[in-house]
């Protein structure tokens, strides 16, 4: 049953935004939890790229959960996406994402957010 990550709500991503999007957004984030924890970490991080910029704090919480666990099967991946993100990610999103690193680390993440 979860061959793909091809489901309607991930398909839905990029469209023009609705009301109830950020719903289906947050439910295909959450979804990836099924292959994160079979070490599976692509589907997140490409989620979670393409939802980097959004400020709807649900699910920019969510996407933030998944990125720190799918950062403890691939830290050096989850690194990358935060050099890459830090600086235009919403506040709760690289809260949520850094909760497990280095208190070092994580003050350096945080000096980048908005």
């Amino acid at each position: 049953m979860f061959e793909s990550i091809d489901w309607p709500a991930v398909r839905a991503l990029g469209t023009p935004r609705t009301w109830s999007h950020a719903r289906y957004e947050r439910i295909a984030i959450f979804c990836t939890l099924h292959f994160l924890r079979r070490g599976q970490v692509d589907d997140t991080f490409a989620l979670a790229e393409i939802l980097a910029d959004d400020d709807h704090l649900m699910l920019a919480s969510t996407t933030g959960g998944m990125l720190r666990e799918a950062g403890k099967t691939d830290r050096a991946r989850l690194l990358d996406y935060l050099d890459r993100y830090a600086a235009t990610a919403p506040r709760v999103l690289l809260r949520a994402a850094i909760e497990h690193l280095e208190p070092e680390q994580r003050r350096h993440y945080l000096a980048f957010g908005r």
